[in-house]
């Protein structure tokens, strides 16, 4: 016996790693602010597993794996990381294949709501996915939310609480996408569903706890008991869910014609 599958009315996506990889342009903010306090930088690799729980945590990681712990001012550490990042936002940063032309699917042809959730500042975020031409499928600026915006992160469930209530959707009906397994406790938390992004910045011992609890057929497959596992972003289109929104949509232009 199959437990029962919510639609999905709203998808909600994560930003880094999921879709953008801007390991490469944090990398050098974490190396110019640790290199202006005297400790040596890490490898992009490094950076990347130290990405998701915001930048504060970032830093902190950074600080202690380069043997700084009480040797320097962490908030120190962090306004440096800011100041420069802030100012190369978007240098070696890049989109994740089939990014574009998913957000257009789903925003166009789904005719589904989108919104970002991340552990970025909103500002930052905003200004990423403007540079990228992503905006028009969120439909504006409202629906990108970094952490100061709601004053929570990741995975604290208020940022995807946030998109709910605003859109009048509830958790059950929204899908969540991200790579970590921060974004895995947030739809926990939050109480929706949740596709898991393997090609992403999260660690193997995540995506074997997710593979390990797919079996679980008292839970729905999507749920955040057992969440969906995608390696490509295009592979989001090919969910029980997201067919079952692209099929009733065309089911009702084919009424409507007739």
């Amino acid at each position: 016996m199959h437990a029962h599958r919510s639609p999905v009315s709203l998808v909600v996506f994560d930003l880094d790693g999921t879709l953008i990889d801007s390991a490469p342009d944090l990398c050098a903010a974490v190396a110019a602010a640790l290199t202006e306090v005297g400790l040596p930088p890490h490898s992009v690799d490094a950076v990347r597993r130290m990405i998701g729980e915001g930048q504060r945590v970032l830093v902190e990681r950074a600080v202690q794996r380069a043997g700084g712990s009480g040797q320097v001012d962490i908030d120190d550490v962090l306004r440096r990381f800011r100041r420069y990042y802030s100012e190369h936002l978007v240098v070696q940063t890049t989109l994740y294949p089939g990014a574009h032309d998913l957000l257009r699917s789903l925003a166009h042809e789904a005719r589904l709501p989108l919104s970002l959730a991340t552990n970025k500042p909103g500002s930052w975020a905003r200004r990423i996915v403007e540079h990228f031409g992503l905006l028009p499928f969120f439909g504006s600026a409202e629906r990108v939310l970094g952490e100061d915006d709601v004053g929570a992160r990741k995975p604290d469930p208020r940022l995807l609480h946030t998109h709910c209530e605003r859109l009048g959707i509830p958790p059950e009906q929204t899908l969540l996408v991200g790579d970590s397994a921060i974004d895995w406790q947030t739809a926990q938390r939050a109480g929706c569903q949740f596709a898991y992004c393997a090609f992403g910045f999260g660690d193997a011992e995540t995506l074997a706890q997710i593979r390990a609890g797919s079996s679980h057929a008292e839970s729905a497959l999507g749920s955040a008991q057992r969440p969906y596992v995608i390696d490509r972003l295009v592979d989001l289109l090919g969910l029980p869910v997201i067919v079952d929104a692209l099929s009733g949509l065309q089911s009702q232009h084919s009424h409507l014609g007739r």
